[in-house]
């Protein structure tokens, strides 16, 4: 595995290279508050010959501008065509890299989950992975699955205030009334578009007793609102979220089998 740090656009993205090739990409969208960096599935995928690209949303960490849901899903969008591209330029020497991508995966976690699923009629994504996910804000629909939804909402009211007073140079949050509206269910629905706009397979990891929103609850909102959509579900035990919960050898083993059926 070899690392690279590249820019697209505003974005700073790190970039993985496997030494055996599997002519794939898999984008590893990060939640709210993350930084991913070198970490075990990022090792394992670029072992399976999966091309890693871990993207710093714009007005995050690294990367210029301001942060948004929207800026998160242009960004990606934007860096997809890139990849596309197969043409490169690494920050350190400024050398070009080129490489041939045939299938690109996105890889959500949490909140990134979320920005997945909108980016979901995207042409050239071939499959999405989705870990810990918040598949919709909107309290009525949340509400519809399962009363016990409480610790889900006080932990969105106090996202934005907590960004911007704990991570005050990690997140350039201008608006943020563009934060609160997304994560209070008041646009943007992840769910909604999801249903109207996939078109690719799904694999969702989750863990049962999430501490942030229960598999159960995912479960009750994908068989009551996505059974058209080929999507596979994993539940397991325990109340872990977000990506250091899903590490382990079967649950790589899942995300790579998953990859290479597409």
């Amino acid at each position: 595995m070899i690392g690279y740090r590249i820019k697209n656009k505003n974005i700073i993205c790190e970039m993985y290279l496997p030494n055996t090739d599997m002519h794939t990409a898999v984008i590893i969208l990060p939640g709210l508050p993350s930084y991913i960096g070198k970490n075990l599935i990022t090792k394992t995928l670029c072992d399976a010959g999966f091309h890693v690209f871990q993207p710093f949303y714009s007005g995050s960490f690294d990367s210029k501008g301001s942060f948004t849901p929207q800026n998160c899903i242009n960004d990606v969008n934007s860096l997809i065509s890139r990849i596309k591209s197969g043409v490169f330029t690494e920050l350190r020497y400024k050398h070009k890299i080129y490489i041939r991508i045939e299938r690109i995966v996105v890889c959500g976690i949490s909140f990134g989950a979320s920005i997945a699923t909108l980016i979901s009629n995207n042409s050239a994504i071939s499959g999405l992975i989705l870990i810990s996910p918040i598949l919709t804000y909107n309290q009525k629909i949340i509400e519809s699955h399962s009363k016990n939804t409480s610790s889900f909402f006080q932990e969105m009211k106090g996202m934005t205030s907590y960004l911007k007073r704990a991570y005050p140079r990690s997140y350039n949050i201008i608006k943020p009334k563009y934060l609160d509206d997304f994560l209070f269910g008041r646009c943007l629905d992840p769910l909604t578009f999801l249903s109207e706009n996939s078109h690719v397979p799904i694999l969702i990891l989750s863990s049962k007793n999430d501490a942030i929103i229960p598999g159960v609850l995912i479960k009750n909102i994908i068989d009551n609102n996505l059974r058209k959509i080929g999507t596979r579900m994993k539940i397991k035990k325990g109340s872990g979220h977000g990506l250091s919960s899903f590490s382990s050898k079967s649950d790589v083993t899942d995300i790579i089998n998953f990859i290479k059926k597409l």
